[in-house]
């Protein structure tokens, strides 16, 4: 709800004051989440980005970021000051989990908060590698590109195109000769 206030001085023997000029408090709006997704960067690995707009607010506030793992509870996972662009990097993800983001802005004058943001979600998934096939005699060698996040890599073989079976997983290598 919105608010008004006027103040009046009143001295010791009942003078009074002009009352001031009335000051408007508007009621903190929700920020909205513009985007949450996954990105790589090169020396940071895989992360996600949130953004958020900036709701028009008087005086300082502070934005609180909530995240949610894999439909468990919300948590809140940091407290971002007053800014013309709001953001937020999430490192602390891990693959094949699915994270939901919500975000309020709260008055650091009064303490009041607005209600969260409508949730936002984004799932940590790797990618599949591409593949090339070259005949060495008779074998067949297979190579992989590498994938950001990966530990190590598995190869899957099938004789009917519908059951695979495991044939060998490798830490760091990115080709299988197929004997």
């Amino acid at each position: 709800r919105e608010h008004r206030y006027m103040i009046r001085a009143v001295s010791g023997e009942g003078i009074l004051s002009d009352l001031s000029q009335a000051v408007v408090v508007l009621p903190l709006r929700a920020p909205n989440l513009q985007y949450v997704r996954l990105r790589y960067e090169i020396g940071e690995g895989n992360f996600v980005s949130i953004n958020w707009n900036n709701p028009t607010t008087l005086g300082k506030v502070v934005y609180e970021l909530y995240r949610s793992v894999n439909g468990g509870p919300y948590t809140l996972i940091s407290l971002i000051r007053q800014t013309n662009d709001p953001f937020y990097y999430d490192y602390d993800i891990i693959e094949n989990n699915r994270y939901s983001y919500k975000v309020r802005v709260a008055s650091e004058a009064d303490f009041s908060k607005s209600d969260f943001s409508t949730p936002k979600e984004v799932t940590i998934s790797l990618a599949a590698p591409d593949i090339s096939l070259s005949a060495q005699g008779s074998k067949v060698r297979i190579d992989w590109d590498v994938v950001s996040g990966t530990d190590q890599y598995e190869v899957w073989r099938s004789a009917d195109g519908t059951s695979y079976v495991k044939m060998d997983a490798f830490y760091g290598r990115t080709y299988y000769i197929d004997t």
